[in-house]
């Protein structure tokens, strides 16, 4: 993770920058904002945020290397975004535990399932 700070970018500004790092890569399932070609308007005064742990984009097969975030309007506090490394957090989980999380598997998927209380009883 790399910070930018006091950085003057719009919309515009923020691709241009991606597209010097790779190819940009759009969500899936959510619409860019008008007029680009992955910006999203995530906008906490309207409710938009994602307020709960969340990756960005990892349920597809060939996801982005990463993820650029632009603040626009920054609070004087909360409305932090913390960041997680997974790999650093294996390997310091004690070798029991590394041992059975290797014999686990998950199906990582954007899909919401719904089960309900018929469901349970087939």
């Amino acid at each position: 993770m790399v910070f930018f700070r006091d950085q003057d970018l719009d919309e515009a500004g923020q691709e241009a920058f991606g597209r010097r790092l790779g190819d940009l890569v759009a969500h899936p399932t959510v619409p860019s904002l008008a007029g680009t070609a992955g910006v999203l308007d995530i906008d906490g005064s309207r409710g938009e945020r994602a307020s709960s742990w969340h990756t960005d984009v990892t349920f597809v097969p060939a996801y982005p290397a990463l993820s650029i975030l632009r603040a626009v309007t920054l609070p004087p506090y909360g409305g932090d975004t913390l960041w997680a490394n997974t790999a650093a957090a294996y390997a310091d989980l004690p070798e029991p535990l590394r041992d059975l999380a290797d014999k686990l598997w998950a199906l990582h998927s954007n899909v919401c399932l719904l089960y309900t209380s018929d469901a349970a009883d087939e």
